[in-house]
């Protein structure tokens, strides 16, 4: 396919069907010993793939994009992956024109080994969504969604971003109790809504680093920093909550 990356992916994940995160550097190349398909530990891998892995090290993520290697592992029946994760990314632009951010885009990727099959998509974002391990947080929860038949075309192809957010609620709070995904979307797009629409007065006063310390980020090994314990005021980052608390409260 034109324009496909060429990479090297890890040897194991040939073994898996799946739906996998890899950390990619700079030179887009993935980083092979991170491999995840959950979003905390994926903002974990950012934070430290640069420092050899001390959990309680903090490497500023040393690119101006933020990278995501998407992948099922070895091929899966049903829609491919470019069709899902082309879902996800419509609705990842949703988000980005309403705030007149730069826009995502999608690379469809292959394993430089032609004897290996394996399905990955990388998507490349401008660098305010690396700010906070919240924004990587969503970003990402935005991408697993893509992978649900329930996300439908009416739904990521409405041209109304307000119209689209109210139609993502609707869906996944119908479908919370079966999929842990879209409870995370419902219970946590408000939220995301508030860092994205005051991101300079939230995040542009300090540096990547300060955003990212485990001095602010719930420490359970280092993994804890998904967008839902910031909604739900379980983060250890209270400044930053009681922040966005305010700025909700004033825009009733």
């Amino acid at each position: 396919m034109k324009n496909t990356l060429l990479t090297t992916l890890p040897n194991s994940i040939a073994s898996y069907s799946g739906y996998y995160m890899l950390s990619v550097d700079s030179n887009l190349n993935a980083i092979h010993s991170r491999y995840t398909g959950c979003r905390e530990t994926f903002c974990a891998s950012l934070r430290h793939k640069h420092n050899g892995g001390h959990m309680n090290e903090f490497s500023c993520i040393n690119t101006k994009k933020l990278y995501v290697l998407i992948t099922l592992g070895k091929p899966v029946s049903g829609d491919s992956i470019l069709t899902k994760m082309t879902k996800s990314l419509k609705l990842v632009n949703s988000f980005e024109r309403y705030y007149k951010w730069p826009l995502s885009k999608i690379r469809p990727v292959n394993d430089k080994r032609k004897y290996l099959n394996i399905p990955s998509i990388l998507f490349t974002g401008n660098s305010k969504w690396g700010i906070s391990p919240y924004l990587v947080s969503f970003y990402t929860l935005l991408l697993r969604i893509g992978k649900y038949s329930w996300l439908t075309d009416t739904i990521v192809n409405e041209g109304d971003h307000k119209e689209l957010v109210k139609k993502l609620k609707k869906v996944c709070n119908a479908k919370q109790d079966s999929f842990p995904d879209a409870g995370h979307i419902y219970t946590s797009i408000n939220m995301a809504n508030t860092l994205i629409s005051n991101y300079n007065k939230l995040f542009r006063t300090q540096p990547k680093k300060y955003h990212w310390s485990i001095e602010r980020i719930n420490n359970g090994g280092g993994y804890n920093e998904g967008i839902r314990l910031l909604a739900d005021g379980n983060t250890r980052y209270q400044e930053l909550y009681m922040k966005c608390k305010a700025f909700q409260v004033k825009k009733k």
